[in-house]
């Protein structure tokens, strides 16, 4: 597996590709700061989403639940994150299966990543925190991303 390291002293942020963990945008959408600027950070292009069908699949399924129906901000949130994934991302289709995760589907966030030849993966899920690095490819929180991608632009 031949995936380059997350360069941080790179001068261009856009060549910055970074798999976002569903997570992170469930909390964009309920209003959590550092995932509302991740979001805006891919409509920006201040880096680039990639994303499998899979993952584009789970995002739906799990915005479209009762728990979250009820609030019209919501609703509104989770089309504009979706406008923003299909309009701004890098789909990749995942040929190697990797199971390293103790949660069986986070491995789709990780084979997003191989194959995406992703320099990054957001994630606030501890299990996949755990595995950084993970075959070149580091694996960050949120907070941690937005330090560093700002470190970039200034």
């Amino acid at each position: 597996m031949n995936v380059r390291p997350f360069d941080k002293s790179a001068t261009s942020a856009r060549s910055v590709r970074a798999v976002v963990d569903t997570n992170v945008f469930v909390s964009g959408c309920l209003g959590g700061k550092h995932a509302r600027e991740i979001v805006d950070g891919i409509r920006q292009q201040s880096f680039r989403l990639v994303i499998s069908e899979s993952l584009v699949d789970e995002l739906q399924d799990v915005l479209m639940r009762p728990k979250f129906k009820k609030e019209a901000v919501f609703e509104a949130a989770v089309v504009e994150v979706l406008d923003v994934i299909r309009t701004e991302s890098d789909v990749v289709a995942p040929t190697l299966v990797i199971k390293a995760c103790r949660d069986p589907k986070d491995n789709q966030i990780l084979e997003a990543a191989v194959a995406g030849r992703a320099d990054v993966i957001v994630t606030g899920d501890g299990d996949l925190l755990e595995l950084d690095p993970f075959a070149g490819i580091e694996i960050m929180t949120p907070a941690r991303f937005l330090e560093i991608l700002s470190g970039r632009r200034g």
